[in-house]
């Protein structure tokens, strides 16, 4: 119990349970330490808006604190996803996306351990802290089960990682043994780890933990030449191994059930009215002729050994091009919107309705890479699902990849423009489109906070984008809760949205050119 080690182990300890009760967050002094501790407990009640907001004010009061004595320590207890009808669930993607942002670049020390059930659907923001830890009995697994719409396509899914490949993907770095023994036995256990985690982090200035934090997800699920066979192992095998009887086929079989499920979902709940397509996109936003496609080369198994990707699954890639010619499910490019030179990002919805995988994480970031290179501006169309089942956690740990691109694009001054068009399937997997320096969304796209399983099975609403944008205004009266949060500042009909996109960019460039006079001004002084 994460209580009682925190009662056996540090003075002054201060505890505040949160009013949503999915967290308790608490002050100590350890050994001349200012320790900041969140129990994220949500397995218990489910972790919901006002727990994150709490989270936050838990932040925002370390970084008012002495830097070189000051830790950020979680206690993680995430396994379950609570349904609710509360009206600010659409702003919680919106929060858990400023969360990741913040841990990312916050310059304070921090430490995270899973000390139970912890799916990182759900948890995410909370494994790329500077040590991450993981107790032995504690079991990590990728997302909800009643996402997968199917007890038998679970296995499917990396449902629980081992161990080693989740220190392969920089998810967990320590695992913290079990005693034999309880009560005081794991506390001292515990303690140990807290010891040598202070110590090591103490070593290191502010800058470097942040640059490697960085550096980490820059590398995140890219397995290419690091040996071994994990995928082979831990979703291939185990899948054959479970599904033996299927024969060669079990694979696929079971996997086109899923997409039959989905599409059946879909079918019922998704109206195609308002939707297009990456070709129409760039057809409607970009300058007739602009338009020049990059990193279309970039393939699964360019960033994963071949013997570590379900043959199957490359297969079906292989197989797999869209209308519009487009082989994955982020088309990059670059063009002119009314002559201005822009970083276009389009998602391709018809590409696995738009999933993320490794290959949209790296087009992501190399896109990033480029419009810093070239001091251009990033206009994003996004739209479709989020979690690519065929790649399991890799495939989520993409997210923060393209998170930590955002933060370097804007420390350049750069903007990133997002555009949620429909449909937005998953808006908690979507999380780096909510982190535009201006984010549009199309005023008929159906917008949902919960995976379309999810939403079916709790009964909860998808709205459309003209309503998200009028609630997002009552985020002003209540900003002490929101905090960074401001949800969607703008919205379009489709056939306007390329005038509206020029207009914060012809801002952006009046703002570029006002900063040059400045500058030469204060020169001539």
């Amino acid at each position: 119990d994460p209580e009682r080690i925190l009662e056996i182990l540090f003075d002054n300890l201060r505890i505040k349970e949160g009013k949503e009760g999915g967290l308790i967050s608490a002050k100590a002094e350890y050994r001349g330490k200012k320790l900041f501790i969140g129990v994220l407990k949500g397995n218990e009640k489910g972790l919901w808006f006002m727990d994150l907001s709490h989270i936050w004010d838990l932040i925002e009061e370390a970084l008012e604190s002495e830097r070189d004595r000051t830790y950020i320590l979680f206690f993680l207890n995430l396994n379950l996803l609570r349904p609710s009808l509360d009206s600010r669930m659409f702003f919680r993607p919106f929060f858990m996306a400023q969360l990741l942002k913040t841990l990312l670049s916050i310059p304070v020390r921090t430490i995270s351990i899973a000390y139970s059930g912890c799916m990182l659907y759900e948890s995410l923001p909370f494994h790329i802290t500077d040590i991450r830890a993981k107790t032995e009995r504690s079991a990590i697994s990728v997302i909800h089960p009643d996402i997968y719409g199917s007890p038998d396509i679970e296995a499917l899914i990396l449902q629980c990682p081992t161990d080693k490949f989740l220190k392969e993907l920089g998810l967990i770095n320590r695992v913290i043994r079990d005693p034999e023994g309880e009560g005081v036995d794991q506390v001292v256990v515990i303690e140990r780890f807290l010891n040598r985690a202070f110590r090591e982090l103490s070593r290191s200035k502010i800058r470097k933990l942040i640059s490697n934090r960085e550096r980490r997800l820059k590398r995140a699920g890219i397995i290419k030449g690091k040996g071994g066979s994990l995928i082979k192992r831990y979703i291939e095998r185990p899948i054959k191994k479970a599904f033996k009887r299927r024969g060669q086929d079990g694979y696929l079989s079971l996997f086109h059930r899923y997409e039959k499920s989905y599409e059946d979902l879909l079918s019922r709940k998704l109206s195609a009215s308002g939707m297009s397509n990456a070709s129409k996109w760039i057809e409607k936003i970009i300058d007739p002729g602009s338009f020049y496609e990059l990193f279309r080369d970039f393939k699964a198994e360019r960033f994963l050994d071949e013997d570590m990707v379900s043959r199957a699954y490359l297969e079906e890639l292989r197989k797999l091009e869209t209308e519009g010619g487009f082989n994955e499910s982020l088309v990059v490019g670059k063009g002119r919107i009314f002559h201005i030179p822009v970083v276009f990002l389009v998602d391709e919805y018809e590409f696995i309705r738009g999933s993320i995988g490794i290959v949209y994480g790296e087009r992501f970031r190399k896109a990033v890479d480029t419009a810093i290179e070239e001091g251009l501006p990033i206009v994003h169309i996004s739209c479709g699902d989020g979690f690519r089942a065929q790649e399991g956690v890799i495939s989520l740990i993409q997210i923060a990849k393209c998170i930590e691109a955002i933060i370097r694009l804007k420390r350049q001054g750069l903007p990133y423009i997002s555009v949620l068009s429909h449909p937005q399937l998953d808006l908690s997997f979507r999380l780096h489109c909510l982190l535009g320096d201006v984010v549009i969304a199309q005023e008929d796209a159906m917008i949902s906070p919960f995976h379309p399983f999810l939403v079916e099975m709790w009964g909860l609403p998808s709205i459309k984008g003209l309503e998200l944008y009028n609630r997002s205004k009552e985020i002003y009266s209540s900003i002490d809760i929101f905090h960074e949060v401001r949800g969607v500042q703008d919205v379009s009909d489709i056939d306007d949205i390329k005038r509206v996109i020029a207009r914060y960019l012809e801002f952006y460039l009046s703002c570029r050119r006002q900063r040059a006079k400045n500058r030469k001004r204060l020169f001539r002084a």
